[in-house]
């Protein structure tokens, strides 16, 4: 070999520099569950699930057998609605419904409903 000696020829460990943008210090538990489920999308799975069956409560029967909560994005709820008819009569209680899932999650913001005619999956 040529040159100095480096730690490695020399037995010592390298020190390998800090990642940027990890913290060093120790995290709590539910921090890391609740990080992981996010980066794979059982939160959102989740979320939407409980999202539906609040709507679900809210509208009640019959409109909510021919409606459902597909995606809440931007503060805006998009809803899938099978029937023009049901379209014009969950709009006609729009503030309510709106007003309802404000009070159930106030952690979301939800400034809007959208409702569009189309199949239900």
């Amino acid at each position: 070999m040529t040159g100095p000696p480096t730690g490695r020829d020399q037995g010592v460990a390298r020190k390998h520099p800090q990642r940027s943008g990890r913290s060093q210090e120790p995290r709590h538990i539910s921090e890391v569950v609740a990080e992981i489920l996010a980066r794979s999308g059982v939160a959102e799975t989740q979320s939407a699930r409980e999202l539906q069956a609040a709507w679900h409560e809210i509208v009640g029967a019959p409109l909510n057998e021919l409606s459902r909560a597909v995606k809440l994005s931007r503060g805006k709820l998009e809803v899938v609605v099978t029937h023009s008819a049901a379209v014009q009569e969950l709009t006609f209680r729009k503030r309510e419904i709106l007003r309802r899932l404000q009070e159930r999650w106030p952690q979301k913001v939800i400034r809007d409903i959208r409702f569009r005619v189309g199949p239900i999956e």
